[in-house]
């Protein structure tokens, strides 16, 4: 049985954009709003998805279960 394979093909803007198909989209699980994730490990192939951008300030405090803004000087 032969698997079903599926290309997309998109064009950028002038301005390196682009438009990704909808039903693209969806197989991804990506909606409006959200971090897309290129990953490429040495010279293999580029892996595309959705992606959580987690940060982490590490001169901001906790007191008492209450968060202290910290602020640059």
């Amino acid at each position: 049985m032969q698997k079903e394979k599926r290309v997309w093909a998109v064009k950028l803007d002038e301005r390196g954009r682009t438009t990704i198909p909808k039903d693209l989209l969806d197989l991804l699980g990506i909606r409006t709003g959200d971090i897309m994730a290129f990953i490429r490990e040495d010279e293999g192939p580029v892996y595309v998805g959705k992606a959580e951008l987690q940060v982490q300030v590490p001169f901001a405090q906790k007191v008492e279960g209450k968060r202290i803004e910290a602020k640059k000087v």
